[in-house]
């Protein structure tokens, strides 16, 4: 029998296909979003919910050339954090923001390949099996990128990074909003 356009006999009485078929759901066909977007989109919703955990105020920019990216980060994030943490070493703190912003950097590094790079995907498969739902299966399965709203996205994308990566409540917004005017 077919489903949804995938006929299941012949692909299981295979032990393995020769192609399997691929799903790519992404954005960039339907929904397309630009690097200045989602930089707007986190700043926006992230100016929302100032977090206590930060140590400056936000700065997100974009740049082609890696030797800016370079002296950026010597200045904004390598040297405050020595400073910082020769201050703490002083008054017998353990320091901690060199250590972080290494971590920080060495994901920068990783994903920079990703993130600096354009990449173009095919999700054929996925618009073919988007036309062959029925709606009501649309409505209970609605997997199209086209009806994703980037605001509403970002909305709990934001405060997802503050709860699970940050692990800062949402109840300290109003301290965070106090840090956040100096």
């Amino acid at each position: 029998f077919k489903f949804w356009g995938l006929n299941f006999r012949e692909e299981h009485q295979a032990k393995r296909p020769v192609n399997p078929p691929i799903f790519n759901v992404v954005s960039s066909v339907e929904n397309p979003i630009t690097w200045g977007e989602f930089m707007s989109c986190n700043e926006k919703h992230g100016r929302d919910i100032p977090t206590v955990v930060t140590m400056w105020h936000y700065i997100f920019f974009l740049n082609k050339r890696l030797w800016l990216h370079n002296i950026v980060v010597f200045f904004l994030h390598t040297t405050p954090a020595a400073i910082v943490d020769v201050l703490a070493l002083l008054i017998g703190r353990e320091p901690m923001l060199t250590k972080a912003y290494r971590k920080i950097n060495k994901f920068s590094s990783v994903i920079s390949y990703f993130s600096t790079n354009k990449w173009k995907f095919n999700n054929d498969n996925v618009l073919d099996l988007w036309n062959r739902v029925s709606s009501v299966d649309k409505e209970i399965f609605n997997f199209s990128m086209k009806s994703l709203d980037w605001n509403e996205y970002f909305f709990h994308h934001v405060r997802g990074l503050r709860l699970y990566i940050l692990k800062d409540p949402l109840n300290t917004i109003p301290a965070g909003r106090v840090k956040q005017r100096w």
